[in-house]
């Protein structure tokens, strides 16, 4: 066997060949409501678990993993479109006043034991995106037409809400809504493990946990394994439901149509003092549909993928049973453009041949995961870079293998097209991740 494989990959990308600008111009990307996507519900997994390790295992290059980890929906309304940053808050009149209700709101959900102090409450509002304030032309005075400004210290055309009570223990709650991000911190793992906030950058979604925590394992969200928290054991698939019902009921943004879920893609058990802690890997969910995320910093290494986007890499801790000590980056809303319903995909056995047919023959792949989920490739201007205003991406479903080579310790990330099979395309990370345990 060699020591170095190459994985052939083919990736179909005619707007980076042609350097010709294929973004839509702003203003002209319409956002499309999960009522006019429309579309019918088609059959996605119609095999079993062991009928899926099965077709691995039939193939001489392949072999399932011993915790083999497969994700994907029996059924779902499945799409192609467009997906974009949705900035239009002036079309929706989402005025600075309504932003403020909102986290207002949310804060009472979060810390319902508290009352939000104004004195350690922050934000920034600019002017919409077609008519742009830099901060040098900003009045003295901090009313502007579009809205205020308290704490001017983000980028323009960012509107950030900001709740923090000091540094020691940074108990804090945020929100970027034009991007739909929102993210709170309790606090209560500083008081009960640490005596520094260094703590809080190592629950970075690109931080090693393993070189601060002692990382017991990493498990499915429906694994049934339990550990001893601060308040009492619990298992995995408990503090997931949780979670995600805690998050996705959260009364948040009231002006923006919640079009997202976050779901749990992962579980990692970390050891903090003499309990545990769960540490979720999250992704966004479209009707069922999860989207590409995995948990991997800048040591990936891509062929001809520079236009893929992994994901928003947002992550929780919670060290209670009912209660979630800090989440970041939680999913609210994405612009949906040009959507078009998807009639019938490849089966799980199919996309297996497909992939086995495609890869070398030459070593024989340990199968982690397979999964069905959509991938985003920004959408390329002419500078072959993504637009920073919009961050518009094309957006289809795809079937993705995770195969690790143990000769030389690279683990592939490998996709196809769900609609046929097509366009293959991988990469790469110099070592291997492990496997979701169930």
């Amino acid at each position: 066997m060699k020591t170095k494989t190459t994985i052939l990959a083919v990736l179909t990308c005619a707007a980076l060949m042609s350097g010709c600008d294929q973004t839509t111009p702003i203003g002209e990307l319409k956002n499309m409501s999960l009522e006019e996507m429309g579309g019918e519900e088609i059959e996605i997994l119609s095999e079993s678990k062991d009928e899926i390790r099965s077709a691995i295992d039939a193939c001489d290059n392949f072999k399932a993993s011993e915790n083999f980890y497969l994700n994907a929906p029996e059924k779902a309304k499945v799409y192609e479109f467009r997906s974009f940053s949705d900035n239009d808050y002036v079309g929706r009149e989402y005025t600075p006043q309504t932003a403020i209700e909102d986290f207002r709101n949310a804060y009472s959900y979060f810390f319902p034991d508290s009352e939000l102090n104004e004195d350690y409450f922050s934000y920034t509002w600019t002017e919409p995106l077609e008519d742009l304030k830099s901060y040098k032309d900003l009045p003295e005075d901090p009313e502007v037409e579009s809205g205020l400004v308290k704490d001017f210290a983000q980028t323009e055309g960012i509107i950030s809400l900001n709740y923090s009570e000091g540094e020691e223990i940074p108990v804090n709650m945020s929100s970027t809504p034009n991007i739909s991000s929102f993210s709170v911190c309790h606090g209560k793992v500083f008081e009960y493990a640490y005596e520094n906030n260094l703590v809080y950058e190592r629950m970075s979604p690109l931080a090693s946990l393993d070189q601060y925590f002692r990382v017991v394992g990493t498990y499915s969200p429906t694994s049934e394994k339990s550990f001893k928290l601060l308040d009492k054991e619990t298992s995995i698939c408990d503090a997931v439901r949780f979670f995600e019902d805690y998050i996705n009921n959260a009364p948040i943004g009231k002006s923006v149509e919640k079009n997202m879920t976050t779901k749990v893609y992962a579980v990692r058990v970390l050891k903090i003092g003499d309990i545990y802690g769960y540490y979720f890997d999250l992704q966004k969910q479209l009707k069922d549909v999860n989207f590409e995320y995995c948990p991997v910093g800048s040591t990936v290494s891509e062929d001809k993928m520079n236009n893929h986007y992994l994901g928003d890499g947002a992550t929780a801790l919670m060290i209670e049973s009912d209660n979630v000590d800090m989440f970041s980056s939680m999913p609210l809303h994405m612009g949906i453009s040009n959507a078009k319903s998807v009639d019938k995909v490849i089966s799980a056995e199919e996309a297996i041949k497909i992939f086995s047919e495609e890869v070398t023959k030459e070593v024989e792949f340990e199968i982690n995961d397979l999964e069905f989920v959509y991938y985003s490739s920004y959408v390329p201007t002419e500078l072959g870079g993504f637009n920073p205003l919009t961050h518009e991406s094309e957006v289809v479903p795809a079937w993705k293998l995770t195969a690790y080579n143990p000769n030389d310790f690279v683990t592939y990330f490998i996709y196809i097209d769900a609609k046929d099979g097509g366009n293959l395309r991988q990469y790469s990370l110099s070592h291997n991740l492990g496997v979701i345990e169930e």
